[in-house]
């Protein structure tokens, strides 16, 4: 349970928070704690993105709240508008987590099985093989097989995939989608009723709904990837722009009803829906 800390009495106006392991590195793009007490899970300090190391505790936006809590959100609310009428929400993590932290009223649960932050299309698509992967270990027979499926690939029994397509590993195809002859993918979703033609290649993409692919195309977005090694590492999530302000390489992101003309490269991009491209496009967002 994650109110582990029941032991301490009357939970009417405590938090728990879950936390996980994190590489050191990575900790600092999460909310970090230290937790210790005589079970090792009483947060004794609690900072919002820090700019230098904490913890390698991280928050993972998962919290059970005492009824009593609610209390102190109010009365948070009522001196930020006192001191600026303009004032119209609170935030959790700065004006009542970080407070709670050193009052004996804020424990941690620590969780140590998958966890994964789902704030870029990367992490979708990573978020997406871990799905695959455990629908595999619990013996889930609606996986796809066949000599040109490769690893862990789930088709919607509505769409029409050509034998000769090589698709896996970590691919989903959603209801109505066709895909014809020759075509490659891997790392990638693609969402319902998409049409892709011929030979074309779909590497670590998201694939809006409605999107039409035209022949002898090629869509592609780099991975985020993360230390095999460490049980700790989790997948990045980095800003959209580079401090140049430029965009960073990620998962190639087509919006929906998209229509791309054959023979069109995109990489590394962002493409708004309903758009047609008659030109290849690499290392933007197309609004």
């Amino acid at each position: 349970m994650l109110n582990s800390h029941l032991a301490h009495g009357d939970h009417y106006d405590l938090i728990t928070i879950m936390g996980t392991k994190v590489e050191k590195d990575q900790s600092m793009q999460y909310g970090c704690l230290v937790a210790n007490g005589s079970n090792g899970n009483e947060v004794q300090h609690y900072v919002e993105k820090p700019e230098t190391f904490i913890s390698n505790i991280i928050n993972c936006g998962v919290y059970v709240l005492g009824v009593g809590v609610l209390d102190d959100m109010k009365n948070c609310y009522q001196e930020l508008q006192q001191a600026s009428p303009s004032t119209d929400c609170i935030e959790l993590e700065t004006d009542i987590i970080a407070k709670f932290a050193s009052t004996n009223r804020l424990f941690l649960y620590r969780h140590t099985g998958f966890w994964s932050q789902i704030k870029t299309a990367g992490s979708a698509v990573y978020a997406s093989q871990y799905y695959l992967s455990s629908r595999r270990t619990k013996g889930c027979v609606d996986l796809a097989t066949g000599p040109n499926i490769i690893g862990d690939v789930l088709i919607h029994p509505s769409a029409k995939v050509e034998s000769s397509a090589v698709l896996g590993p970590n691919v989903t195809i959603g209801a109505n989608t066709v895909v014809k002859e020759g075509v490659r993918i891997k790392h990638s979703i693609l969402l319902d009723d998409c049409e892709i033609e011929k030979h074309t290649c779909i590497l670590y993409s998201v694939v809006g709904g409605g999107t039409k692919i035209g022949s002898w195309s090629r869509i592609e977005g780099t991975p985020t990837s993360i230390n095999a090694n460490n049980p700790n590492a989790h997948i990045s999530n980095p800003p959209m722009f580079n401090e140049e302000g430029k965009l960073n390489p990620n998962i190639t992101v087509l919006g929906h009803n998209t229509a791309i003309q054959s023979g069109k490269m995109v990489l590394n991009s962002v493409i708004l829906p309903y758009k047609e491209l008659s030109y290849s496009y690499k290392n933007i967002i197309l609004l």
